[in-house]
């Protein structure tokens, strides 16, 4: 997984730098998907700080890792779609946890999904393949997701890239939600 790959290269940023408020790794490479094609990270520096400035100690990194820095205040009250990402799947490099948990969420995606353009025989090899059969886990419990209703399946958003893939590989039609939850 990118995550362990450019953690090592991107924690060490922190040392001098009390500007920087955290960095976030998110995106593809922490969805669980197949292929991951870049890093996104995100530098969550203070207020008082010049972004150009900071955007500098990041230039030796490898031009897959897609640096943005963004400015706390900035974070919390604009980029709306940037802090959704980052609270869904993001992961924090400075408290080597997910972000929903810094911030006392917890984050799953919703899929709904119709099996209508399959034939009989594909279904039931679709339904054994997704939810098991006898002893065999199917997909959904090895990432640790939950049937909620026929036609949906809740899991974790750091898996949700692979129930994407799976439903690509059926060539199934399905759409996905995100969801967030309190810690209780």
């Amino acid at each position: 997984m990118h995550l362990e790959k450019y953690s090592n290269s991107l924690k060490p940023k922190f040392r001098g730098s009390p500007e920087i408020w955290d960095m976030v790794i998110f995106g593809s490479s922490v969805k669980g998907g197949l292929a991951p094609k870049d890093v996104d990270v995100l530098v969550v520096c203070s207020d008082e700080v010049r972004v150009s400035e900071v955007k500098r100690k990041f230039d030796d990194l490898p031009e897959e890792v897609q640096v943005q820095v963004v400015k706390l205040g900035d974070l919390l009250n604009t980029h709306t779609l940037l802090k959704q990402a980052v609270i869904h799947e993001g992961f924090s490099l400075k408290f080597n946890v997910p972000m929903r948990q810094v911030l006392g969420f917890e984050s799953h995606t919703l899929f709904t999904f119709s099996l209508n353009g399959l034939t009989q025989n594909e279904k039931v090899k679709f339904q054994y393949a997704l939810y098991g059969r006898n002893s065999q886990n199917g997909v959904l419990k090895d990432n640790g997701g939950r049937q909620v209703a026929p036609g949906a399946i809740l899991v974790p958003v750091g898996r949700e890239g692979e129930l994407e893939d799976f439903f690509k590989n059926w060539r199934t039609v399905y759409a996905k939600e995100r969801w967030m939850t309190g810690i209780k």
